[in-house]
């Protein structure tokens, strides 16, 4: 599709999917109400993408968002369902989502410096390929790992509950690792690599668990286990 305004009103392959969908960079994609789903195998985001209701994008090879992504004047829900899916602009910058969530099959790739939702549900794993921003005004969570891509990351972590189930830095250590001071961080995870770790707010341990933090691990707030005793080692 090459236009500069394109408006979709109705459900896209939802009787037969489609190959690949490609918009051009120029503009805007606006899925507007009663757009709920899209289906493809590959989905492609060159333009800049409005959520007019809440979305399902369904893309079995994968779905790249180059522009930004963003509600319109109501917070809306993006569900991805896609082995590969890629962000290489803000997140909500313009006008937050509601509910950001990934399936659990596959990677996706946070390639822009800021992602802003009330819920961040990252269900696959999350590579990070630009230092990064993601703020969950009620929360975020990992379900899977959180790894830098070649360079090490900063991720900043901005939100009332955040919760790591899958190890961080495992595969590619992060460079900095900061949550903010308000609420409570989950350490669901044996292992966060990283230089520095900043825990500005309160820690809960629900496994035992290795820090390792080559340069400084700072803990500002409480740090405690859950309903079972666990250890800490930095």
């Amino acid at each position: 599709v090459n236009s500069p305004g394109t408006m979709c009103l109705g459900v896209v392959g939802g009787v037969s999917p489609l190959d690949v969908l490609t918009t051009d960079a120029a503009g805007t994609t606006t899925l507007a109400a009663g757009a709920t789903a899209v289906t493809g195998a590959d989905l492609m985001f060159n333009d800049a993408l409005v959520l007019g209701d809440d979305v399902t994008l369904n893309a079995t090879t994968s779905a790249h968002f180059f522009g930004t992504v963003n509600s319109d004047a109501t917070a809306r829900d993006l569900t991805l369902n896609s082995p590969t899916t890629m962000f290489h602009g803000v997140v909500g910058g313009g006008s937050a989502l509601d509910v950001l969530t990934t399936d659990a099959v596959g990677t996706t790739t946070l390639d822009t410096t800021a992602v802003t939702g009330a819920v961040l549900d990252f269900n696959d794993a999350v590579v990070v390929s630009e230092d990064t921003t993601l703020t969950g005004t009620t929360s975020v969570d990992f379900a899977q790992t959180l790894d830098s891509d070649a360079t090490a990351r900063d991720v900043t972590l901005n939100s009332p509950l955040t919760a790591f189930h899958g190890i961080v830095g495992g595969g590619s250590a992060l460079d900095v690792l900061t949550t903010d001071a308000a609420g409570t961080t989950t350490i669901d995870t044996t292992t966060v690599n990283a230089a520095d770790l900043m825990a500005n707010d309160a820690v809960v341990l629900s496994q035992d668990v290795t820090v390792n933090a080559t340069t400084s691990a700072h803990f500002f707030g409480t740090v405690n286990s859950d309903a079972t005793a666990r250890d800490l080692t930095v």
